[in-house]
């Protein structure tokens, strides 16, 4: 082919639209709607397991199972350690094989190693299954993050991506207290050792995760990002005339909805590549951002809880309802950040350095407000979480962003994987 054919042939190319293009002029409606849902019904489930084992502590057979505080500690820690490893799988992984075989994954391990919790006649079992549950969590997050990340407009990426791990996961932990507090009813509120109603709160994950799980496997397509990725080129676009279709926006698809390739990637992302340039220095930021606010974001989920049992002798029905409003607090400030997130031309860097002014000096005064009485302590401490939760969720949008496609998975997991040291530390040592 002569050097004029050459350039014809790549100015025919450079006017096929990119995904983006496609998934910008489609625009929001009913399967962006619905992908959003499937998602966060995943995360939901992740809220309420990796909370359940903190809060249910005092109604689990202690004396029977010879438990302390640090098994109270090591069973949070447990659940993050899995989460490590499954982060660090899912981000191997989820570059190579795609994105949906990973969520798939992630059920595949959760729904029954969730039941075998609730189930569970001896401790051992409980950390075992605990390990695996946070595992299976570690899978699906970072996936879940690259998809919608993959599969939104790129005008409405930043809120999206927000809604899927932050609001989820928030709601999570907002459903597992109130099913803690109806399944408490039905017994003694005021029973502190081998009550019944903690098995139910253990099981309650699996309803949203199931229901997930047959929704994406119904609806959710693989990212067509990673498809072309993989020189899928067919494949990815009729992923984009099936979104097209779904948002009853046929009319608006360019080129019969033929996509631009990508130059197909070679081989594994490595982590060497991650700590090279031009990645390094994004990776640096994600990993030290998101593991410095996991310290007060994990920490007061672990300690709130325990100092509404030992300082303030709270029971477990009023410990219950003031976490809803310490919850609460904090999906405020994430629907508010998430509604302003994408809105003029601040970028996502002085929205973080915002947040995290706001925080610090919170997080700071949480601690001398302890002696200040329970209301006082309550409404320091949750505009305190709610800024360093709103902070350590915005790190999603800017990893997810600024990382390639070929690196997007490895990238999410490693980074998110070392934020979760944070909170396998944070329990044993405020036991120690």
């Amino acid at each position: 082919m002569s050097k004029t054919e050459n350039e014809d042939t790549s100015a025919f190319v450079d006017e096929i639209p990119t995904v983006e293009d496609h998934l910008e002029a489609i625009g929001t409606g009913r399967f962006n709607y619905v992908l959003l849902s499937v998602l966060a019904l995943f995360n939901l489930a992740y809220g309420m397991e990796i909370l359940v084992s903190n809060i249910c502590y005092r109604a689990m057979p202690r004396t029977a199972w010879g438990m302390t505080d640090q098994d109270r500690a090591n069973l949070v820690s447990m659940s993050y350690v899995g989460f490590i490893v499954g982060a660090m799988i899912s981000g191997f992984y989820a570059d190579s094989f795609g994105r949906k075989p990973l969520i798939i994954l992630h059920s595949v391990l959760f729904i029954p190693f969730a039941l075998w919790s609730a189930l569970a006649s001896n401790l051992f079992i409980v950390y075992i299954t605990r390990a695996t549950v946070g595992l299976s969590v570690g899978i699906m997050l970072p996936v879940s993050v690259s998809l919608i990340a993959e599969l939104a407009p790129p005008s409405q990426r930043g809120w999206m991506i927000l809604a899927v791990p932050s609001i989820g996961f928030t709601m999570g932990q907002i459903t597992v207290l109130l099913v803690g507090l109806v399944a408490m009813r039905s017994g003694d509120v005021e029973c502190e050792d081998d009550c019944g109603w903690w098995r139910w709160v253990f099981a309650a994950g699996l309803v949203p995760d199931s229901v997930a799980l047959v929704l994406f496997l119904l609806y959710v397509p693989e990212s067509p990002r990673y498809l072309l990725l993989r020189g899928h080129v067919a494949d990815a676009e009729e992923v984009v005339r099936r979104i097209a279709v779904s948002n009853g926006a046929e009319a608006r698809v360019r080129c019969d909805g033929r996509v631009r390739p990508l130059e197909p990637a070679d081989g594994r992302a490595s982590v060497w590549e991650l700590l090279a340039p031009p990645l390094a220095g994004d990776m640096a930021l994600i990993s030290s951002v998101w593991t410095l606010f996991g310290f007060g974001h994990y920490g007061l989920n672990f300690l709130v809880p325990i100092l509404l049992e030992t300082v303030y002798h709270f029971n477990a029905h009023w410990q219950f309802c003031l976490l809803l409003l310490y919850v609460g607090a904090e999906l405020v400030c994430l629907l508010l950040v998430m509604a302003t997130v994408d809105l003029g031309s601040l970028g996502r860097l002085a929205f973080l350095l915002g947040l995290s002014v706001a925080a610090v000096p919170l997080l700071v005064a949480s601690a001398f407000a302890l002696s200040a009485g329970a209301g006082v302590f309550i409404a320091v401490v949750m505009a305190g979480k709610a800024a360093a939760a709103a902070a350590y969720q915005l790190v999603y949008i800017y990893a997810a962003e600024r990382l390639p496609t070929s690196h997007r998975g490895l990238g999410l997991g490693v980074g998110n994987g070392i934020s979760k040291t944070a909170a396998v530390a944070t329990p044993i040592a405020l036991v120690a």
